[in-house]
């Protein structure tokens, strides 16, 4: 017996249009607004003493804020820039600069899947013009000509470069930074090869610019690239950044013995100005020359939180005896701290005690200002 179904309407397959992009559907890192917590004062710790609280800064880590933005830029340029170093060292090739995009006219009504065919059909021509792989940044826009010329002769840019920097200061003051730029995506390729063909009369242009020698020069060059590159939407899940070719399956792990890449991380982080913590797994601001001697020892609100994981009775035995305001105080504190972590409808970014929600401290009670950002 044969089933057979009818339908009572015609099938219309499901086609989910994208919209068109324009130079608006797009901003650079640290064009736009910080979250309304981002810079706000919250406490941090307790000391065990039980009559200080710490208070630290709170940052958003929005790559649109300008207050965290280049620390986004910073944390992207040490993964990219190992991963590029360990690569070279590998295969002991040196990585070149070069750009490629498409001619101008043609990108005027695309969409984003418009844009990902594009960088594949890129991808395509660059391999046959001899570039193996490597990261590719993508930047949406170019600085209009006209302005230019402008910022040059009020005597703001010397040379070819700078151009970005007198945009986020409004050299020109303008209404917006949009009004300094014009629509013309393109692709920096910090890439691989043993010869590139460059290519200037065809619908894709391909220029390699020119050999990154030195750590310092991907890191430098990297971070250039990632000042401007293009973000869409509220976040960076379009991927400014991403490995192709050779570089897309590369594992450094299979190539390099630990302590290789472990001099690799140390190098990039040094030549960022920065430290890399083997334990973390990541790079850290250098400690202060001349650290300040801290009197308190302190306990971590975030610790509260597992004592009272494990009982109850942990976070009330810790101010138990000698109950006086600041105490209670500091009590309010971190009962208010654990309320707000196990409460499901406040958002992550407000599960803290903020200082400025706070009544005014009782006598007694030191509050430690620091330079700490989290």
């Amino acid at each position: 017996m044969v089933l057979t179904c009818t339908l009572d309407h015609d099938y219309i397959p499901h086609v989910v249009e994208q919209p068109v992009l324009n130079k608006w559907s797009w901003f650079i890192p640290g064009m736009g607004f910080a979250s309304d917590y981002c810079m706000s004062q919250k406490i941090s710790a307790v000391s065990t003493s039980k009559d200080a609280l710490k208070v630290s800064r709170l940052k958003c880590g929005r790559v649109q804020c300008p207050n965290c933005y280049e620390w986004w830029i910073s944390e992207r340029v040490f993964e990219t820039s190992v991963k590029i170093m360990a690569y070279s060292r590998a295969f002991k090739k040196l990585p070149l600069a070069i750009s490629v995009s498409e001619h101008p006219d043609t990108v005027t009504e695309y969409t984003w899947q418009d844009y990902q065919k594009s960088f594949r059909r890129m991808y395509r021509r660059m391999k046959k013009r001899g570039i193996d792989g490597g990261y590719r940044v993508f930047h949406p826009y170019r600085v209009k000509d006209s302005i230019k010329k402008e910022l040059v002769s009020i005597g703001v840019i010397n040379g070819s470069g700078g151009y970005w920097k007198a945009i986020r200061n409004n050299a020109l003051n303008l209404g917006s930074w949009y009004d300094y730029i014009k629509l013309a995506p393109h692709l920096h390729v910090i890439g691989f090869s043993d010869w590139v063909e460059e290519c200037t009369d065809t619908d894709i242009v391909i220029k390699n610019y020119s050999t990154l020698d030195t750590v310092s020069d991907v890191v430098g060059h990297i971070r250039y690239l990632l000042t401007h590159c293009g973000i869409l939407g509220d976040d960076d899940s379009s991927k400014p950044t991403m490995p192709w070719g050779i570089m897309h399956k590369f594992n450094m792990n299979e190539h390099l013995e630990p302590l290789e890449i472990l001099d690799i991380k140390n190098q990039v982080a040094e030549a960022m100005g920065l430290v890399y913590d083997q334990y973390k797994d990541k790079i850290v601001m250098p400690a202060p020359e001349e650290k300040k001697e801290d009197p308190y020892t302190w306990l971590p609100l975030y610790s509260f939180r597992v004592y009272s994981a494990e009982t109850e009775a942990n976070t009330n035995a810790f101010l138990a005896w000698n109950i006086s305001p600041v105490h209670e105080f500091i009590n309010n504190v971190i009962n208010e701290y654990l309320d707000k972590i196990e409460d499901p409808s406040i958002p992550n970014s407000e599960k803290h005690v903020f200082l400025e929600d706070l009544p005014d401290p009782p006598e007694g009670l030191t509050l430690v200002y620091t330079d700490e950002v989290e």
